[in-house]
């Protein structure tokens, strides 16, 4: 029985320090993967909650078209009038004096965002409603741009929709 004792190497152990070691490994690369796609889920709500709010926007931006009587508050001013403007005053919506100084803010409070959404409307034309016939009533037509943000600020979505009336 001593002579048994005498002829081990301690190869059971190495082999065990080198499965634990691959287990560690293993461990570690699993929890990177997790924290990475923990981060992707939660830009990716993000950005659907800046979506949802620039939806919104865009739904009051076309409200208050479909709630206009006449097309004159558009044509009152060639720039910003309350988030109305002519096309010709052609607002750029990358600019953020432009949602800052000449957008108009959702008047319903939005949960879970960092700001409210905000949206701005232009007036295109007029065109006639049906194209074959030049004298029918005419159609005006506007582009409305919104822009929701998400949790982070810096989480951004714009929409823009082309609305028609005929007034």
């Amino acid at each position: 029985m001593q002579n048994s004792l005498k002829q081990q190497s301690g190869v059971v152990l190495m082999v065990s320090l080198i499965f634990i070691l691959m287990l560690s490994l293993i461990g570690v690369s699993g929890s990177q993967v997790t924290s990475i796609e923990e981060k992707m889920a939660g830009n990716s709500r993000d950005q659907n909650i800046a979506f949802q709010a620039a939806e919104v926007a865009l739904r009051a931006g076309e409200l208050v078209i479909f709630n206009q009587t006449n097309k004159t508050v558009f044509t009152s001013s060639p720039n910003n009038n309350n988030g109305l403007f002519l096309a010709s005053a052609n607002p750029d919506y990358k600019v953020e004096s432009t949602w800052t100084n000449s957008s108009v803010a959702v008047t319903t409070n939005i949960p879970l965002v960092a700001s409210q959404p905000r949206y701005f409307i232009e007036y295109i034309s007029d065109k006639p409603s049906d194209p074959s016939d030049p004298s029918s009533t005419p159609a005006s037509y506007f582009r409305v741009t919104a822009r929701g943000v998400g949790r982070q600020d810096t989480t951004r979505v714009f929409l823009q929709s082309y609305y028609r009336k005929i007034f």
